[in-house]
């Protein structure tokens, strides 16, 4: 037999007079097949698949073996199942394997073969810490790799554009003589820096950088206020270490006084986690060196920042306070977005409204200046009345003397207005926008029907009303909402908001409601050469169709015709014959989309 394929067994004994016993069991040979995933040659997970040993039979244990690489007797056991396949995600570095499948200890299957390479990545590495060293450079240390085939570790760095770029190595088994690793090129003098390790095994593996947590340095920026004589100090939170988290940030100084003198490790504050604190008490003659180091919950780990000295300066007033927009969002709150300068010795911008564009303006809210870009301030005023009235906005920033600074342009929301008029038309007006830099290019409209969230954009326009001809939508439900929407023009400085397009304002959301209405008519015969006076009913727009009865009596109040379908008239015909010509009654019941109980009663001819 051929012992790469399949072969049936079984036993039957014959008898005189032509007799057999039945088949006993049918037994059969194993024979495995091997599937390389991916395709060669860079297969890394061997699925196999073989048939039973006995037909029928579910409870025999199959063991896998495997042998690495082929050829050199070195067997060993996967595991063992019942099914009739197996996965084996592969741990070999570039081998021949031989599969194999056994059962019963002496009973084996075929041998199948493939080429296979450990594709599994290390684990990822754990941070101790990264600090700034002396000479303001970045310092790392992590821990040792647990999988015994690591090679090498790489050191990324996030560039400019927050991606992680290597920038160095560091041998396995040089590990513990290079912590901690130095950056020689570090920049933590002037930003904090993201650092990410990776561990390399032999076959080329990497560990996954998103399973690995980055940690960066802590970047200490200092600014001192001329009015008071204090230094305003600020950094980031350290992040992170990968088994605990920061317990406090200790801020010290190195004092130099004017003779040269030198104390140094002065705790200025610590015990919080607050990332800013104010140096009161600066002495004229003296230097101030700031440092702030961060304390992990155990109490052993730290992380210190660079080093930042004070030096005198000056207020410098805001070249840029440009208010871009006062929008009403979705919530009928009112969003804000200025352009400020980030050069500018600012310390907070007020957020200010009146009623009349002559004041008086009060504070609603106030915004610090952001310590980094974008160089924007953004507010939301919640305490506003977008839907009934308008408002005039403006920013005030405050230097770091507490004084005024400069006053923004003003910004007004757009206050729009809806209502239904005849020959099933809405009618909508709106407020000017103002004050974009060079005005506003056009207005855009948008509406919904039904009283939905989904708008659509209708058209656009430079004036601030527009009649919207709402009859190609009269099988809605009779609500339809507006809101419009103001475009800048560009002027000499070609504004962009965040999104990289032109400023733009949205009004409030107004609705006009069409009540609904049926026409009846007055006569008809069933006979007419007009095939739409043949039938009588009435037609309408905006009524409930689930809440529609009419019926139709004759003069002597004889019930002729019954419907709860709107669509559907009489013919003039009674019990299959044609009515007597003359005057009858009509009574309808309906309801509006606003569920109002409408009846209508009158009188119309059948003529012939």
């Amino acid at each position: 037999a051929n012992p790469n394929e399949v072969n049936r067994y079984f036993i039957q004994t014959g008898g005189g007079c032509g007799l057999i016993t039945p088949p006993s069991d049918t037994i059969q040979n194993i024979r495995v097949g091997l599937q390389a995933f991916p395709p060669p040659p860079n297969s890394s997970i061997a699925r196999l698949d073989w048939n039973r040993w006995l037909l029928g039979d579910t409870s025999t244990n199959y063991a896998i073996w495997v042998e690495a690489p082929a050829n050199s007797n070195q067997w060993t056991q996967l595991g063992s199942t019942k099914d009739t396949s197996w996965i084996d995600t592969v741990a070999f570095c570039g081998s021949w394997l031989n599969y194999q499948v056994r059962y019963n200890t002496t009973c084996e299957s075929s041998l199948d073969s493939g080429f296979f390479s450990d594709k599994t990545e290390p684990n990822r590495i754990l941070f101790d810490s990264v600090t700034v060293a002396g000479g303001n450079i970045a310092s790392i240390a992590w821990q040792q790799s647990n999988d015994s085939d690591v090679v090498y570790y790489r050191i990324l760095r996030e560039d400019n554009n927050g991606f992680p770029v290597p920038v160095d190595s560091v041998l396995a088994a040089n590990w513990a003589i290079s912590m901690p690793w130095a950056y020689a090129l570090s920049n933590a003098a002037n930003q904090s820096e993201k650092y990410w390790v990776q561990a390399v095994d032999s076959c080329g593996n990497f560990s996954s950088l998103g399973t690995t947590t980055p940690s960066s340095t802590i970047y200490l920026q200092i600014g001192i206020d001329p009015c008071d004589g204090y230094a305003r100090l600020r950094w980031n939170s350290y992040k992170e270490w990968t088994q605990t988290q920061p317990l406090e940030y200790n801020l010290y100084a190195d004092i130099t006084d004017p003779t040269g003198g030198i104390i140094t490790g002065v705790l200025l504050k610590g015990g919080n986690l607050d990332t800013t604190f104010n140096h009161y008490g600066i002495l004229n003659g003296f230097s101030y060196c700031y440092y702030v180091r961060a304390v992990d919950t155990t109490g052993t780990i730290t992380s210190t920042s660079n080093r930042v000295c004070n030096s005198s300066a000056v207020v410098q007033g805001s070249k840029v306070l440009y208010l871009g927009r006062a929008s009403v969002n979705s919530q009928n709150g009112v969003n804000m977005y200025a352009y400020i300068d980030k050069d500018a010795d600012v310390i907070d911008y007020q957020v200010q409204r009146a009623d009349d564009e002559i004041g008086p303006y009060l504070t609603i809210g106030s915004v610090v200046k952001p310590s980094l870009g974008p160089w924007e301030v953004k507010f939301v005023d919640y305490t506003a009345d977008p839907m009934s009235r308008r408002y005039y906005y403006r920013i005030t920033s405050r230097d770091s003397c507490g004084s005024l600074d400069t006053v923004s342009n003003i910004a007004t929301n757009i206050l729009l207005n809806a209502e239904a008029v005849g020959n099933l038309t809405c009618a909508i007006t709106w407020s000017a926008y103002r004050d974009f830099d060079a005005g506003v290019d056009e207005y855009e409209v948008y509406r919904s029907i039904n009283g939905g969230n989904s708008f659509t954009y209708v058209t656009s326009t430079e004036d601030t009303s527009f009649i919207d001809d709402i009859k190609p939508f009269t099988n809605s439900k009779g609500k339809y909402c507006y809101y419009v929407r103001a475009i800048a023009k560009d002027g000499l400085i070609p504004w962009r908001d965040e999104f990289g397009e032109k400023f733009n304002a949205r009004s409030n959301v107004a609705c006009a409601v069409h009540k609904a209405r049926l026409w009846f008519p007055t006569a008809f015969s069933p006979y007419s050469d007009v095939v739409e006076n043949r039938i009588w009913k009435p037609q309408g727009v905006f009524a409930r169709p689930d809440s529609y009865t009419m019926f139709i009596m004759d003069r002597w109040g004889q019930e002729v015709f019954r419907t709860n379908v709107i669509e559907q008239g009489w013919d003039g015909k009674t019990n299959g014959k044609d009515a007597s010509m003359g005057m009858y009654t009509y009574y309808v019941k309906y309801r509006s989309i606003e569920d109002v109980p409408i009846e209508e009663r009158g009188n119309f001819s059948l003529l012939y």
